[in-house]
This record gives C-alpha cells, structure tokens and sequence, in this order.
C-alpha cells in the first residue's frame, strides 16, 4: 500500500472515533449485571411455577373424578341399572376403604368394570370427608347420597389450594376449591 492510501485509511478510522481493533462488545460488568438479573427473575419465577404446576395437576384429577361421576350416572340412565363408582386399589373390585388415591372404578350391577382410575400421582391425596366408599347412581341418575371427595397436596404449604369434588343427591357433580389444609 502507498503512504498515501495509508493515510487515507488512518484519517477514516480516526473520524469514525476508534482503531481497528476496537471491539464493540459487551464488558464483563455488564455481562455480570444481566447475570444478575437473571438469577433473580429466576428465584422469583420457579416458586411460582412449582405452585402453578400444583394446581393444574389438582384440577385435572378433581376433572377425572367428574368425568367417572358424570360416565357413572350416564350408564345408570343408559342402562336403566344401578352404576357404582367406589375406591379401588386392584382395578376389578371396590375395595370397600378408603384408598381413594389408589384408583377407582365404575362397575355396571354384574360387576363388570367400565372405567378404571389409575392410582394417582405420589404426594397426592384423595380422601372421602362423608366417609362413604362407594357411590351409587340410580337409573333415575340419582346418587345413594350426597360425596364429598377431596384432593390436596401432601406437605403442601399453608395457602395452597385444595380440590373438593361435590357429588349432590341429585348426583350432579362440582368442584370447590378451598385453602383449608390437607390433612
């Protein structure tokens, strides 16, 4: 290159206010500071998350119990027959306690199982608070009597919301969400 060229080339670089080897980069206190911010973004966000995970995961068992109340009902109108939704541990007959958590199931008058309930996740629990274990739907679609089913999170923490599955006499089905604490 000439020395003309050369002085050129050094003229541009000085109007553009910098050399050739200076970097337009991030300095490593500013990379530091968004490290920052991100670990605190993150120790705000995970505990929500882990509650919001809590709750979905609630509110979908609480929806298959009201599925299996509503197919229970529906059958015993169907089949003009007596339906039974009740507790149980094995998958082919009602267990006869109150093992909720551990499946259930809904059986036509000649024992004959329609649905099956797997157990439900650890950590979850499902218990009768009318300590009945069994639930019979009428022809008519009427329950034997009134259910309350509920679900919580074992060891949740105070403040938590819990699941109850209301089962009317009529035998229609709600969900109710409390924050009474789980036994």
């Amino acid at each position: 290159m000439n020395t003309l060229a050369c002085k050129a080339v050094s003229a541009r670089i000085r109007r553009r206010g910098g050399s050739r080897a200076h970097s337009h980069g991030f300095t490593l206190i500013e990379l530091m500071v968004v490290l920052v911010i991100l670990a605190v973004i993150l120790m705000i966000a995970v505990p929500s998350y882990r509650t919001l995970t809590e709750r979905t995961r609630l509110k979908s068992y609480a929806n298959e119990v009201v599925a299996s109340v509503y197919l229970a009902r529906s059958e015993a109108i169907k089949r003009n027959a007596v339906m039974t939704l009740c507790a149980s541990t094995d998958g082919t007959s009602c267990t006869g306690g109150d093992a909720w958590e551990q499946g259930w199931i809904v059986m036509d008058p000649n024992d004959t199982v329609i649905k099956h309930q797997q157990a439900l996740a650890s950590g979850i629990i499902l218990f009768d608070l009318s300590s009945i274990n069994t639930m019979a739907f009428q022809p008519s679609g009427a329950a034997s009597t009134a259910v309350f089913l509920k679900l919580c999170q074992q060891g949740a923490s105070a403040g938590v919301e819990e699941k109850i599955v209301a089962v009317s006499a009529t035998g229609r089905p709600r969900i109710q969400t409390t924050t009474a604490g789980c036994p």
